[in-house]
């Protein structure tokens, strides 16, 4: 996972899409006057003898009209694609198959976790709450050897608990690793073993760097057979690479030479999250890593950093 500067690319968002302010206002009025008829329709409802629970009549319509004015964060869309060179932000895949939705990291209508959460809906339009992700890791999916999808989900430790209003004041802490996070990125919590598979860093099962690997791995659904396969193979390239450059120079060809020179081209563009032909870099430069101890791999490793 590799970090998302949200100050860098709140340059790119107000260069390259300066009506976004104006369309979330917009959006809000809307939901507002949502809410407010579904609320007068409801009173003459009552009028009537109907029994009517107006706290849920205007959670309705307050979700149902965040949910008409999907366009505010599919505009998003382009920009967090590029400024991530078509990556997932979570998993680093390049899924050609997928639409590549832009997911709230915290969840606009419903918390999975809290039965009495009615969603952050007061993040719904704020872009910084969005986050660029591929189907796998953002639409719940269940296969016969694994299972996964972030979804509505917003696991957070307990206590404080979550936010449930936006005027409350509760320092959440949540279980899911955000890729806008640089504390969560520069210090990994997440591995990957020789076969590709996501594993935590933390050996002390009841850590809390432990849970939150464990239970980032299984809701961004790392393991995905076919994303763990893509690693292993991502480390088998690795390895061939680095030893054919070992045994040219061992024949006698200089690191300079036209043949090792594209081989250590080819290391460089699978460790560097902005080449748009690479994918799971970060996994490409941890295998890489094992090699870092050989003087030609150190350079590469700093070179793309």
């Amino acid at each position: 996972m590799k970090y998302i500067d949200l100050r860098e690319l709140e340059i790119i968002v107000n260069r390259e899409h300066p009506s976004w302010k104006n369309d979330v206002v917009e959006a809000r009025k809307k939901v507002a006057k949502a809410i407010l008829n579904a609320r007068k329709e409801a009173v003459k409802e009552r009028g009537k003898g109907k029994k009517i629970d107006l706290v849920q009549v205007s959670k309705k319509a307050r979700n149902n009209s965040v949910s008409k004015q999907s366009h505010i964060w599919k505009g998003f869309k382009t920009i967090f694609e590029e400024y991530s060179a078509s990556k997932c932000w979570t998993c680093e895949s390049i899924e050609n198959r997928s639409d590549n939705p832009v997911d709230h990291f915290r969840p606009k209508n419903n918390v999975e976790e809290c039965s009495s959460h009615s969603g952050y809906w007061w993040l719904a339009f704020d872009w910084k709450n969005f986050r660029f992700s591929c189907t796998y890791c953002n639409s719940r999916r269940i296969f016969d050897n694994s299972e996964g999808g972030k979804h509505d989900h917003f696991p957070v430790f307990e206590p404080p608990g979550w936010k449930i209003k936006p005027h409350i004041d509760i320092n959440e802490r949540p279980l899911l690793i955000d890729p806008t996070e640089i504390d969560d990125v520069c210090d990994p919590l997440i591995m990957f073993s020789a076969t590709g598979e996501a594993l935590p860093v933390a050996k002390d099962i009841e850590s809390d760097d432990y849970k939150r690997a464990e239970k980032s791995i299984y809701l961004y659904h790392l393991n995905h057979s076919d994303t763990s396969r893509a690693r292993d193979v991502l480390r088998q390239q690795v390895d061939i690479k680095v030893k054919l450059v070992n045994t040219l120079i061992e024949q006698g060809l200089d690191l300079k030479s036209e043949s090792i020179k594209e081989l250590r081209t080819e290391l460089v563009r699978m460790i560097r999250h902005r080449c748009k032909t690479s994918q799971f870099t970060s996994a490409a430069r941890e295998y890489l890593t094992y090699y870092e101890k050989i003087s030609w791999v150190s350079q590469l490793l700093r070179l793309s950093e």
